[in-house]
């Protein structure tokens, strides 16, 4: 498995590359552009990431989850 960090604006989220990708904390709202940027970057489509795992609900960790959500079709867990 490869993990990928990406320092965001008020912390980092990670990306866990092996058979399914996992996506650990999605930022704020309005980190929503560097994410996109991101995944494109790492070759991430729509269906490659099989969860997006919150460690806990405030928006600087969780904030784009609905939008990824929606644009992505990802399952989100929250712990």
């Amino acid at each position: 498995m490869k993990i990928l960090r990406l320092q965001l604006s008020s912390s980092n989220s990670y990306l866990l590359e092996g058979n399914k990708d996992y996506l650990i904390d999605c930022e704020s709202k309005g980190d929503l552009p560097r994410l996109r940027s991101w995944f494109s970057k790492h070759n991430e489509e729509r269906g490659d990431i099989a969860w997006v795992i919150l460690t806990h609900g405030h928006s600087d960790h969780a904030g784009t989850a609905a939008a990824l959500q929606q644009e992505y079709g990802l399952k989100v867990a929250l712990h």
